[in-house]
């Protein structure tokens, strides 16, 4: 049974969007954040990428009527919901940069205008204030383990003191807040402001769905060669090892034969 070329293009374009993924990843190692997600993550061809993607999984799913194979159908389903997930969060979220010195507090946050440039203001329906910044180190005392900025956030239910670094981010009204820099001489934070109301949930919808198909996928597939396995029992012991073998590997050939056919 060969697979046609437009049923392989869902695989091509995951295949190039992993590419894409990791030149961006590089370009912000070497870089920063803003590089990359103005010179790939933003860019007009990687979003028509992930729509694309997302309209060829529509067909795949239509052209192979994948909704006879309950399992099948779930595992194709939530990399859909995935990739909606990432394009809504694209449209529909906002996302900014604060700077706070020590002792100063913030209702608004820098955002980027037509031209990737912080020019614009945004308001958060909670005030930032800046109380205190460290940098923590390691047990040799010469490299850094993280940086936390003390912080107090105040909103109309009352005022709460965090601490938000590295490994903790902030979380209030639906905002998450990120440490994102510092000053040269310890006193002040740079903060990375995001708002999605919508695209983070339904992608973890698609995660958690993913899982669970790729679980009940695998389960299936065991079956299928335990069926086998019966059918062939009475054959060489040749056969039947090379059948012990796939049911102890049958995870990773369950979902690519699946992806596959």
């Amino acid at each position: 049974m060969k697979t046609s070329v437009p049923s392989k293009l869902p695989f091509i374009l995951v295949f190039f969007l992993v590419i894409a993924i990791a030149v961006a990843t590089v370009l912000e190692n070497r870089y920063d954040t803003h590089y990359a997600m103005q010179h790939v993550y933003g860019a007009w061809w990687f979003i028509g990428l992930w729509a694309i993607l997302a309209l060829a999984g529509c067909w795949l799913i239509y052209k192979k009527k994948m909704w006879r194979q309950p399992s099948v159908f779930l595992l194709h389903l939530s990399f859909l919901i995935i990739l909606i997930g990432a394009l809504t969060t694209h449209i529909t979220s906002h996302r900014g940069m604060v700077h706070l010195r020590e002792g100063e507090t913030s209702r608004s946050y820098w955002a980027k205008d037509n031209q990737g440039l912080y020019t614009l203001t945004e308001q958060m329906p909670f005030y930032l204030a800046l109380k205190d910044f460290q940098v923590l180190y390691d047990a040799d005392g010469i490299t850094p383990s993280d940086y936390v900025s003390q912080v107090v956030i105040a909103t109309k239910e009352g005022k709460e003191e965090t601490s938000i670094s590295m490994n903790n981010i902030g979380r209030v009204k639906g905002f998450r807040i990120y440490q994102t820099s510092f000053d040269d001489d310890l006193a002040g934070s740079v903060f990375t402001i995001s708002y999605d109301p919508w695209g983070t949930g339904i992608t973890y919808m698609g995660y958690i769905l993913l899982a669970i198909s790729m679980i009940w996928v695998s389960f299936k597939r065991n079956e299928k060669l335990k069926e086998k396995k019966e059918k062939l029992s009475k054959n060489s012991q040749l056969s039947t090892f090379n059948f012990n073998f796939q049911l102890f590997c049958w995870p990773l050939p369950a979902l690519l034969w699946h992806l596959t056919w």
